[in-house]
């Protein structure tokens, strides 16, 4: 994807940082790794350190923009006071949660890792925005749990958590995907075709080539890899070299963001990055062609429903509504020459597009090639380069392949598959949205400087890597940052409903949740992560 590496997009821009503790120290790694200067205000020890001592929820933003002379346009747009040395207004801030907020059934430092990339998105869209930009560790807790704070909502069971490793003959254990259409039947017979001792990698492989999403479960690296910064950026020259890429549009009044993004994304992580977007008052269009809905709509059942029961086919699943709110919906089979030429208008009118396609499938509809190469597009396959480019998974697929399932020597883990464990709830997929958004904020800032970021690309398996680089509390990048120990699954999955119904109240009492019209229900949503 990559043809010219953008090492530092974000090149020339400062912010001051005030002590926010492990998720600020992870937001400053992510701001750094884009390319900005982080000042470390009010604090005498070096930016590495971890205050220990959390800072207040109110004054201040935790994230400041300082303008500096490398900006070639003033952040924000004009109207804003410009005198001043430090944009007053621009920033973020970091809520703080009433109550210990638990990694049951994750890696250890998940929460904290993902409030750290959601603040680094606040801290973008702020200065994107010229507001204050609120994140919330409640809230970043519940998206990361969704299904488990839907069923609590909707007062049913949660159908959708990971299934555990299965035993391959010969040896090993995989996870498998299977809830597509025919996917079963296909799995099965594959399964005729392989020798009796196969094992688990290569069950893997053969799935893979029958585009099943089927992932071996693969041991932790050790010693572990550094850390990573998870997003990855293309500088392709833009239509006119030398000239710079055409920035989003302006603000709206009060601060709210005004750009349009055409979605092409799925299931959970690519919709969850253009919802956040939308959080933030961008116009989303998702485009889902009749013929292959969402798979989150659960059409054939399987989702989770107003009292569990499914009354409106593709309209009432909690995780469609939850991830797909303030969007507009085109249906174009990109198949056909007449949807392609009404996409490319579409997009001739947007400031990003996003994709959740495997590069096997963007490489054959050629839709960059189709658009230009002045649309900011973003890429959230499953795998990054490597090995498993092409392979198809979900987020467990990933989990499994990371080495994050992998609970030796954790005690106490008597339901472990031999020393694999499957996680409470699909971690990588939320993760994923996160750093999607990070991504296509950090992109659209990057062009507004002058930058020509033409492609990004945020795959799963990258998203939750520096989870992976964890060795005694201390990252393999030097900081005891980013993101806390990651001894493997904390504890069981099941304490997900527990947790479930605990972040549902939490959230509901600081009000962050809102009333949805379901089915003739009345039934509390999240309302995100990132508030301007």
């Amino acid at each position: 994807m990559v043809s010219e590496p953008l090492e530092a997009p974000l090149s020339g821009l400062r912010v001051d940082l005030t002590p926010v503790g492990a998720a600020g120290e992870v937001a400053a790694w992510l701001l750094v790794g884009l390319g900005v200067s982080v000042d470390v205000a009010s604090r005498r020890s070096a930016p590495s350190a971890v205050s220990p001592t959390p800072s207040p929820t109110t004054g201040s933003p935790h994230i400041l923009w300082t303008r500096t002379e490398s900006i070639p346009q003033p952040l924000p747009p004009a109207g804003r006071n410009r005198t001043d040395s430090r944009l007053t207004l621009s920033g973020a801030r970091l809520r703080r949660s009433p109550i210990a907020l638990s990694d049951a059934g994750l890696p250890e430092g998940t929460l904290v890792y993902a409030t750290g990339v959601a603040l680094a998105a606040g801290a973008i869209a702020g200065l994107l925005s010229g507001a204050t930009v609120t994140v919330d560790e409640v809230a970043v807790a519940v998206e990361m749990r969704l299904p488990d704070v839907l069923a609590a909502s909707y007062a049913t069971s949660n159908p959708m958590r990971p299934a555990r490793p299965r035993r391959a003959p010969g040896g090993g254990f995989y996870h498998a995907d299977l809830g597509a259409p025919g996917a079963s039947e296909d799995f099965e017979r594959l399964m005729g075709t392989l020798p009796g001792d196969v094992a688990a990698r290569e069950v893997a492989s053969q799935a893979q080539l029958w585009r099943l999403a089927v992932c071996d479960y693969r041991a932790r690296k050790r010693p572990p890899e550094p850390a990573r910064i998870p997003v990855r950026f293309d500088a392709t020259p833009v239509a006119e070299p030398g000239k710079a890429a055409p920035a989003p549009g302006p603000t709206r009044p009060g601060g709210r963001l005004d750009f349009m993004v055409v979605d092409l994304t799925s299931m959970w992580a690519g919709p969850l990055a253009t919802r956040l977007l939308g959080d933030l008052g961008a116009t989303v269009t998702k485009v889902e062609p009749a013929f292959r809905p969402d798979g989150t709509r659960a059409v054939a059942g399987g989702g989770i429903y107003p009292g569990g029961v499914q009354a409106l086919p593709g309209r009432d699943s909690a995780m469609w509504n939850a991830l797909n709110r303030w969007k507009l919906h085109e249906d174009l089979d990109l198949r056909e020459p007449a949807a392609v030429d009404r996409f490319v208008s579409l997009v001739r009118r947007a400031d990003v597009v996003i994709d959740s396609f495997s590069p096997r499938v963007l490489a054959n509809l050629d839709l960059p090639g189709r658009v230009g190469p002045d649309t900011f597009w973003v890429s959230m396959p499953a795998f990054g380069p490597g090995g498993q480019r092409d392979w198809v998974a979900y987020g467990t697929g990933v989990h499994a392949q990371s080495g994050l399932g992998d609970t030796w020597p954790v005690p106490g883990n008597d339901n472990a598959a031999e020393g694999f464990y499957e996680p409470a709830v699909s971690y990588p997929d939320p993760l994923g949205g996160l750093t999607g958004a990070l991504a296509v904020l950090a992109g659209l800032a990057a062009r507004r400087i002058g930058r020509r970021a033409t492609r990004a690309e945020v795959s799963l398996d990258e998203a939750i890597q520096p989870l992976c680089s964890v060795v005694d509390g201390v990252t393999s990048t030097g900081r005891r940052d980013c993101p806390g120990r990651s001894d493997g699954i904390s504890t069981s999955r099941c304490r997900s409903d527990e947790e479930g119904r605990k972040l549902l109240d939490v959230a509901s009492k600081l009000g962050l949740t809102a009333t949805w019209e379901v089915a003739g229900r009345a039934l509390r949503h999240p309302a995100g992560p990132l508030r301007l």
